[in-house]
Parts: C-alpha cells; structure tokens; sequence
C-alpha cells in the first residue's frame, strides 16, 4: 500500500510539473508573440505617420527646361531611386549641399537622364516644406 501510494504521489507530482511546464511555455510564447505584434504594430504606425508628414510636406525637385518634376523621399537605394529621387540622410535638407539621386537610364523614372541638355541660366526649383529655393546652372 505503501508503495502504491509513492506511486500516486509520483504521478500526481509528474502531472503537476508537466501542467507547470506546458502553461509557462504557452504564456511566454504568448509574450514573444504579442511583443511581437506590438513591435508590427509600432513599426505601422510609424511607417504611417512617416507617410502621413510626407504628405504634408512637400518635398520635391522641378527642373523645367528639361521637363522634370519629382517627389523627393528619403533614402537612396535602389527601390527608391527607381521610382523617385532620393535624398541622402547624411546631408542637408535645407541649407548647405543637398545631396540627391535619382536615375539616369534603366531605371523605371529617368529623372536626371536629361541633365546634359541643361544650359548655363537654366533654372532648378527646389521645394522643401515651406522651403523654396530657386538655382541657377552656372556651369557646365
């Protein structure tokens, strides 16, 4: 009887350990996996009100001799620079060099594949928020 009652105690204790086990493991693998989705969630909202300042903010390059007129975004890869120009974050934004890319030929918006045909006087329009400047092409 004694031992049969060990045994019980044994089982009981087994099954209390595994019950233990299985609920700790299903709730840490439901924190990782709600960090998770907050971390999801954050990201969105972030991408979201990068897109909604974007929207706010013009930001934009006009070159009107050579007919181009486009978004600038942040960034510079090749994604970005297929589709629009590209401003690098280690550069200004207003004042100073402004640093900008965008594509030439092969990529699907050839922004700046007409440059060569820009004359000394000819005028670029840059805008930045409220920021508007006006360059010359003063050399060639």
């Amino acid at each position: 009887m004694k031992e049969h009652t060990r045994l019980c105690v044994s089982l009981l204790t087994l099954f209390v350990t595994l019950v233990i086990f299985v609920q700790t493991n299903v709730l840490t693998i439901m924190i990782f996996t709600l960090k998770g989705e907050t971390k999801q969630v954050i990201q969105v909202a972030k991408e979201t009100e990068e897109e909604v300042v974007q929207e706010k903010m013009k930001w934009q390059l006009n070159i009107p001799k050579i007919s181009v007129s486009g978004t600038i975004v942040e960034g510079t890869d090749e994604e970005t620079i297929n589709k629009q120009i590209g401003h690098f974050t280690n550069t200004p934004c207003v004042e100073g060099n402004i640093g900008l890319v965008a594509g030439c030929d092969g990529y699907e918006e050839n922004y700046f594949a007409k440059l060569e045909n820009l004359e000394l006087g000819d005028v670029i329009l840059y805008q930045y928020g409220e920021e508007k400047k006006q360059y010359q092409v003063t050399r060639k």
